[in-house]
């Protein structure tokens, strides 16, 4: 059989059913998605679909010029968007201007992730390019563990140390993504990988249009505290005491999990908190000041710093009362649930920003992606039944459980080869009939399944003869002389037609009689006949030899017809 493409993991096969992931090859993609075996800019071969996100749908794809498998991230927010054809277009004229505004937008943070070296090697962005209405974005498959796996692996937390040399590249590439403009928006430990070389990847930049810098400040602090103590991925509040980091560390986390107000506006102020302000070694014990300590300072009077804090104090006084006295306000930002306020007077203006919801997925509940607000519960996963080749697997996220089945198979008939009960597939032959010969009682017959072919031995469908007119001191009349006499007959049939009726019926009793090889014609009985034709069939104890048959009317009356006769179903000796 010919060699072609599985669609679902993109290897080679001959079989209707994928023996490397169970993909069918009359299986297809969803009408709303881009059907399997399309081309993307003359290289990348569109596979199965891997999930859909709100902005866009993700697709196993294959570069054709380099023989790799790669993910395929189409911009197709559910919303704005509509597919005709391989088109992707606006759904109406009131969400065009937003639906044109989100596919430059995610264009541009492709191309801005695939032009940075740094960015590039731990997104694993490659290229960013418009087609068919909408963008796309080419991404390196993520190949390891996830950082959630990782420290589960490890006993649930990680060192400092540790925790640090791992998550420096992430956390410089999110600073050099928010210096050109890009946020996340989804920053967890189950989306972060880690590949066997030491690397770390962070996958999904740009599938949340919503998404903000602080949020994503918020996001790397709960991956932080997830690898340091077990369970703190999903703190609200970073603790006072963590293992293993200064005072300042400690001090940064704190503002990067703190109201929007007061948190970094962006990944590069908690690098910089973070990774300048050094690690302790292994074995040094935090006591909660900085491991680097502060240059001495000249010491002071007491007399001398009491008189500079009243003085500081005055001017603060002062300096509130002039603002109080000319109306000037110091606003604060609105956040989701307070709109901006005067720090002076405690005046309002505007509205509150309200929560930016989040939808929720298999493990995180609704989420605000500015506060961190969570609201109702998580999903769950949506579990598909294990198949022979694939285990248990989520259809929204794709994370698997346990193994795959395998195959059960019911043992091959005389027509159909091995089966697998629970998928169909085949293996080897079927073993084909095995015949019996046929009998004078039964026909020949499969020794495994019972089928029959042909008929009985001995059996004549039925006998041809000629007509001739005979007298007898029995019967006279016309008979049905066979061209060549029957030997051993154990059963046949005579039928009767009666044609040319010019008066009187044929309806009624009649007899039969058959002439044997000697001459002598034998009464065969009497048989009822109904309308213009009938039939009886006679059956022999011992095996006869018939020469010619014949059937007389024997109800009386006067009558003037013709009549016919044929012999079949006949038994008889071969």
């Amino acid at each position: 059989m010919e060699q072609r493409r599985c669609y679902g993991c993109m290897e080679f096969t001959d079989q209707p059913v994928c023996p490397h992931c169970g993909w069918r090859a009359e299986q297809n993609n969803e009408s709303s998605q881009l059907p399997v075996g399309v081309c993307l800019a003359g290289r990348y071969l569109v596979g199965r679909v891997l999930r859909q996100t709100a902005s866009g749908i993700l697709y196993l794809g294959l570069d054709q010029a380099r023989e790799e498998t790669v993910n395929l991230l189409e911009y197709y927010p559910a919303q704005d968007g509509r597919r005709n054809g391989n088109l992707v277009e606006p759904a109406g004229e009131d969400t065009a201007r937003r639906f044109a505004e989100g596919k430059e937008q995610f264009l541009r943070i492709s191309q801005t992730l695939a032009g940075d070296q740094e960015l590039a090697e731990v997104s694993g962005v490659r290229e960013g390019f418009g087609e068919n209405g909408t963008a796309y974005r080419v991404e390196k498959q993520p190949r390891g563990t996830t950082l959630e796996r990782y420290v589960r692996l490890r006993g649930g937390f990680l060192s400092a140390e540790e925790t640090f040399r791992i998550l420096r590249p992430v956390l410089r590439a999110v600073a050099a993504a928010h210096r050109a403009g890009a946020a996340h928006g989804g920053i967890r430990m189950d989306a972060i990988v880690l590949d066997p070389m030491g690397g770390a990847r962070l996958q999904g930049f740009g599938e949340n249009p919503a998404a903000t810098a602080q949020q994503d400040v918020l996001d790397l602090c709960r991956v932080i505290l997830g690898c340091l103590i077990e369970g703190g991925e999903n703190l609200s509040a970073c603790p006072d005491q963590l293992p293993g980091l200064t005072a300042r560390q400690s001090g940064a986390l704190k503002m990067g999990m703190a109201a929007p107000r007061e948190r970094f506006v962006s990944a590069g102020a908690l690098c910089a908190a973070l990774l300048d302000a050094g690690q302790q070694t292994p074995g040094q014990e935090n006591t909660g000041a900085d491991v680097v300590s502060p240059p001495p300072r000249q010491k002071k009077s007491r007399r001398k710093l009491w008189i500079w804090i009243a003085a500081a104090v005055g001017v603060l006084a002062l300096t509130f009362l002039a603002l109080l006295a000319f109306g000037v306000h110091i606003w604060t930002d609105a956040d989701c649930t307070r709109p901006s306020t005067c720090v002076i007077c405690g005046k309002t203006r505007g509205a509150a920003l309200g929560h930016d919801w989040q939808q929720a997925d298999c493990l995180t509940p609704r989420t605000c992606s500015r506060c961190g607000e969570t609201q109702g519960t998580a999903l769950g996963h949506a579990w598909q039944e294990a198949t022979c080749l694939s285990p248990r697997t989520c259809d929204r996220c794709g994370e698997t459980q346990g193994s795959a089945v395998g195959h059960s198979w019911e043992e091959a008939t005389c027509t159909d080869p091995q089966t697998c009960i629970y998928c169909g597939q085949t293996q080897g032959t079927a073993l084909g009939h095995d015949w019996t010969e046929a009998t004078y009682t039964a026909p020949s017959t499969c020794r495994r399944c019972g089928q029959t072919r042909g008929s009985v031995r001995g059996y004549h469908e039925s006998i041809s003869g000629t007509y001739e007119r005979f007298y007898s001191a029995k019967v006279n009349g016309w008979c049905l002389k066979l061209d060549e006499p029957v030997s051993g007959c154990r059963r046949f049939t005579l039928v009767v037609e009666v044609s040319n009726i010019s008066y009187g019926s044929p309806t009624g009793r009649w007899k039969g009689f058959y002439r044997n090889t000697r001459g002598d014609w034998i009464d065969l009985g009497n048989f009822d006949m109904t309308g213009t034709s009938g039939s009886v069939t006679f059956t022999f104890d011992e095996p006869v030899d018939i020469d010619s048959v014949t059937a007389v009317y024997d109800g009386g009356g006067s009558f003037s017809y013709n009549v016919g006769f044929a012999m079949t179903d006949v038994y008889a000796a071969d």
